[in-house]
């Protein structure tokens, strides 16, 4: 994965900013315990 990030620098990381995001906030209004588990996976 870490080289297809390096090779995606200019969209990749723009992609990855809007990804944490939604990540973010299906954390937040996801219960605590599944929020739980994708801090694990990440």
């Amino acid at each position: 994965m870490t080289q297809e990030t390096e090779k995606k620098t200019g969209s990749g990381t723009k992609t990855m900013i809007v990804l944490n995001i939604l990540l973010k906030v299906f954390v937040i209004r996801s219960k605590k315990e599944w929020s739980f588990l994708v801090n694990m996976c990440l």
